[in-house]
């Protein structure tokens, strides 16, 4: 037993002197007695020792192994783990874990940078006290007189300074009495002052900041600016980051005229097809639309209430079946005109709310669909919304083309029902001098637009079917269609025919012939060729494909049998001459053809031959497998058999316009054009654009739009400049008429500015934004764009320049 324990104390003897040895450094090594307790290890010259996983270098090094200290002065630079220390004077307890840094100490690591006059660390906890120093992680700098590490990325500092920027003196910072920080969270701040420019400009009791560049809670910056009608406005926005799913943004918003906004919009989403936002807005507002002033219906003084619901979702209620929904209401049909930036579509005729919901199969697709339009095309902004005509509601199934057998041939199937509602199933029509128009009390055909007095429409209750307008009734049609493969006859020609099947039931809720049926075969072939070849370059990474592709398109309905009805103008088997390109309008109303419900009442293109051209050049970098088209010019027209002897045809022009597109893509610079020729009319519409944009976002822009053939003649130009500067990034662009027979003394149209100041930093940006139409006030916004993720402010891009 003995001998047991004199081995095991003679091994312990071997290890501990095994031990010193290996930690007296890379001089050691032909060594062949222990240091003694206390060495000074190097002096003088620079030299690299490891000690308990440090690498160090400096001019001198002391070690007391007893203790357990390193001493270490002279250019000090020490590694340990992935960390950099560097200072004048180090002391290391091995046996604490401690370290103590002083003069022009730097730590540097992956997440931050830390500095300052002395720091006393715990490597093993990562807790630290740092005197004068500063912490600094990507462009996020704060600095004080006492900063203590309380974690890896947790730090407390006393008598803080806070700033993005990266200049000395910063452009801004917050100054408070002490920051309670963490990298990738918040940064809190009490009795803290906005200083510009080293300047106190306001105090805060409290503040947080956020130091990620994840979605976080806070207030966003503020916006001023000026709106025509409404005078300044101030607006003011909360963010809240609710989850990772879901945030919403709450803003108050206050016009000089009208008084305060509040405005609310809720986003989530679920997953990648499930998600939804929606937008709602209150306002009790001091100014009263002078509409409803003129008309008696409210007084000056009193109080309109607005309101405003907007918003969208979808979700996807198993792997073959999805629901949508779509919502548009507002308080009165003046509100998308005078806040047209909380309703990008204010110019349209009505507002569309929806609920879509589909399933598929392998095979088909079948849809529920329920519209409800918000009509706003009445002068008075309180109009109710009984002219509007609602789907309630559409199905759809739509049959995917299946093969028939093992033939050639393919089959494919759809069907429709509609059901259009409205309270009053049609309107009462007057007639004033051979124009039709829906009765009102006035009797005056243009009353509702010259926002007449208590114009309304009047009901006599009883249904005139030779005059009186049908709104509602219920609509079935379906098509089936047998198709062919694509053959080729020659080798350089691709031919695709199809033969339909068409039929449509109408069911009138009124008159004395409440069925119609409309039946018709239609044939088209569509033929096509590609000519094409491909060329090499001198650089070896680029090949160019050019393709020369004509198509020719027959359409002819051969079979129509339809009974003459008044809801379909009294024409028999719908006889009219529509092309495809003629839009259904309550203009209709006073032609021989009436108005129906919408596009597919109306049978398009009768007998038609259209004939296409295209020329396309295709760039492939062989390097990453891309593909661009650098040129793409497109020619169409058409040449309409039906019309040329058509009895109710009112003109004798069977060609169309000749349409075309040109778009070339050349590095940065960029040439569109869009034109329409009309051969009856000697006269083109034309849009052309060249422009310029590099990767430093350095833009230019000159365009021409002209239109010769319908409504006053224009001649517009169109000028816009965009440079970006190390302080300055303008946007400016403007629309001069150059026509003679304009409106207006003016003949500057539009103008347009977008100023980014950017002063020293890299931290914060002044957006100002500039618009004018001509015969309208000028409206400006100012927003700033403060960095507190430490990234520099994006630039503008030109697309928000709206100059077209």
């Amino acid at each position: 037993m003995i001998y047991t324990w004199i081995r095991l104390l003679l091994l312990t003897i071997l290890f501990c002197a095994n031990n010193a040895l290996a930690q007296t450094g890379p001089t050691s090594q032909t060594a062949t007695a222990a240091p003694s307790p206390s060495e000074k290890l190097s002096s003088g010259a620079l030299t690299t020792s490891k000690i308990s996983g440090f690498t160090i270098t400096a001019e001198n090094l002391y070690r007391d192994l007893e203790k357990g200290l390193v001493q270490i002065s002279g250019n000090v630079q020490i590694i340990y783990q992935n960390q950099h220390f560097s200072a004048d004077f180090v002391e290391l307890n091995l046996k604490k874990k401690h370290a103590y840094f002083r003069g022009h100490v730097s730590i540097q690591t992956i997440e931050y940078n830390i500095g300052g006059d002395e720091i006393a660390l715990d490597y093993y906890s990562s807790q630290a006290l740092i005197t004068n120093g500063y912490v600094q992680s990507n462009n996020i700098t704060f600095k004080g007189k006492l900063i203590e590490q309380r974690g890896p990325n947790t730090f407390f500092v006393a008598d803080a300074d806070y700033t993005t920027c990266t200049n000395c003196p910063s452009t801004w910072s917050f100054e408070g009495s002490q920051i309670r920080a963490e990298l990738g969270g918040y940064a809190f701040l009490k009795n803290t002052f906005l200083k510009v420019s080293n300047v106190p400009i306001f105090w805060l009791p409290y503040l947080v900041l956020p130091l990620k560049n994840e979605r976080q809670s806070g207030f966003l910056t503020p916006e001023f600016g000026y709106i025509r009608n409404r005078g300044l406005f101030f607006s003011e926005s909360f963010f809240w980051a609710m989850s990772r799913s879901q945030d919403l943004t709450f803003t108050l918003k206050n016009y000089e005229l009208g008084g305060l906004k509040e405005l609310i919009e809720y986003r989530y989403a679920i997953s990648d097809f499930s998600g939804g936002q929606i937008n709602l807005a209150h306002f009790n507002d001091s100014v009263i639309p002078k509409d409803l002033v003129d008309s008696g219906l409210m007084a000056e003084g009193d109080t309109f209430k607005r309101w405003a619901v907007q918003g969208y979702a979808q979700q996807e209620i198993n792997d073959v079946a999805h629901a949508r929904v779509k919502l548009n209401q507002i308080s009165d049909l003046q509100y998308p005109k005078d806040f047209y930036e909380e309703f990008k579509t204010y110019a349209e005729g009505g507002l569309e709310n929806r609920l879509n919901i589909s399933a598929r199969s392998n095979h088909s697709l079948t849809q529920f669909d329920s519209i409800y339009y918000k009509h706003l095309l009445e002068s008075n902004p309180l109009q109710s919304n009984t002219s509007a005509v609602h789907i309630l509601p559409e199905l759809k199934l739509d049959f995917t083309t299946t093969q028939i057998a093992d033939s050639p041939f393919y089959f494919k199937f759809n069907a429709q029902y509609d059901a259009f509602y409205r309270k009053r199933k049609w309107d009462d029509i007057s007639v004033s001098s051979d124009q039709k128009y829906v009765s009102n009390v006035a009797n005056d055909p243009a009353c509702d637009h010259n926002n007449v007095a208590g114009c309304s429409p009047v009901y006599d209750g009883t249904f005139n079917q030779g005059t009186d307008f049908l709104r509602t009734g219920q609509r079935v049609f379906y098509k089936a269609s047998f198709l062919t493969q694509t053959f080729t006859p020659v080798d350089f020609l691709n031919v695709s025919p199809e033969l339909s099947y068409n039929e449509a039931h109408y069911f009138f809720p009124e008159g004395a012939d409440r069925y119609n049926v409309r039946q018709y075969t239609q044939l088209d072939i569509n033929s096509r060729s590609r000519l094409y070849r491909i060329y090499e370059s001198e650089n070896p990474d680029l090949k160019y494909k050019h393709e020369l592709i004509p198509e020719l398109s027959y359409t002819y309905i051969p079979f129509v049998e339809q009974k003459a009805h008044p809801f379909f103008g009294n024409i028999p088997n719908g006889e009219y001459a529509f092309s495809s390109k003629n839009n259904l309008a309550d203009t209709d109303l006073n032609t021989p053809y009436g108005v129906q419900y919408d596009y597919y009442d109306r049978i398009y293109d009768r007998h038609l031959i259209t004939l296409t051209f295209l020329n396309r050049v295709i760039r492939k970098r062989q390097s990453d497998k891309s593909y661009r088209n650098i040129l793409d010019f497109r020619l169409a027209q058409s040449y309409d058999l039906y019309q040329i002897n058509n009895p109710y045809s009112q003109t004798n022009q069977p060609l169309s316009d000749l349409s075309g597109t040109l778009n070339m893509y050349l590095g940065e610079f960029t040439l569109e054009n869009q034109f329409s020729y009309y051969p009856y009319l000697s006269a083109t519409n034309s849009t052309t654009a060249v422009s310029y944009l590099n990767d430093l976002q350095q833009y230019f822009k000159i365009g021409y739009n002209s239109n010769r053939a319908e409504g006053p003649r224009v001649d517009d130009v169109i000028l816009a400049l965009g440079f970006v500067t190390k302080y300055i990034n303008v946007l400016s662009g403007f629309i001069v008429d150059t026509s003679e027979n304009r409106n207006s003394d003016s003949r500057l149209k539009k103008f347009s500015l977008i100023t980014q100041l950017k002063p020293p930093g890299e931290c914060w940006g002044i957006n100002f934004y500039r618009e004018q139409q001509v015969g309208l006030e000028a409206e400006w916004r100012v927003r700033f764009d403060f960095s507190f993720d430490g990234k520099p402010p994006k630039i503008i891009p030109p697309d928000e320049l709206k100059i077209k």
